[in-house]
């Protein structure tokens, strides 16, 4: 059962566990270094220059601090740096045998963990949908004024991400 709790006391867990500060140190020296995401962070303020105003309806909002729930959702990042994160999960780094540990973990994150509900299964954190022949690996998020999707199929054949400053 997927868990936005659980999700975020094992970020904890592991950013003890490596002895890193926060768990920003952690994302940055075990994932973002490693795919080139010097765009992404947990760490965000109103004057954050990169970070675009979200809207719900007509009303403006200022991103929201989710620092504390970082494991489970509170990372800012842009399209290219969630472009590598999606080719990581796709395995297109496992032709040039880069970054291996990360490859092989980010690929069992999609192992099939549960039913989720009528429609949809579980891996760990990745929802799974079935639809003809072809199964569909996707995780969306979203806050108040922000909305994000990313999805690719289970051959690993098709991906796409998409952020909107609007929704949720």
């Amino acid at each position: 059962v997927y868990s936005n709790t659980a999700t975020t006391l094992l970020g904890y867990v592991l950013q003890n566990n490596k002895n890193k500060d926060d768990y920003q140190d952690l994302l940055f020296s075990e994932v973002f270094s490693k795919l080139g995401m010097y765009s992404s962070t947990t760490k965000i303020t109103k004057n954050s220059l990169f970070v675009s105003k979200g809207y719900n309806g007509d009303v403006m909002n200022e991103p929201l601090d989710l620092y504390s729930f970082a494991p489970a959702g509170g990372i800012y990042s842009n399209v290219r740096d969630m472009m590598s994160y999606l080719a990581l999960h796709m395995g297109l780094y496992d032709k040039y045998n880069l970054h291996q540990g990360l490859s092989s973990a980010a690929k069992a994150s999609h192992d099939y963990q549960d039913a989720f509900d009528a429609m949809n299964d579980i891996g760990m954190a990745w929802f799974r949908y079935a639809y003809e022949d072809k199964v569909y690996i996707y995780h969306p998020g979203g806050v108040t004024g922000y909305a994000s999707f990313m999805g690719f199929t289970d051959d690993y054949s098709k991906g796409i991400i998409i952020l909107s400053a609007s929704g949720a």
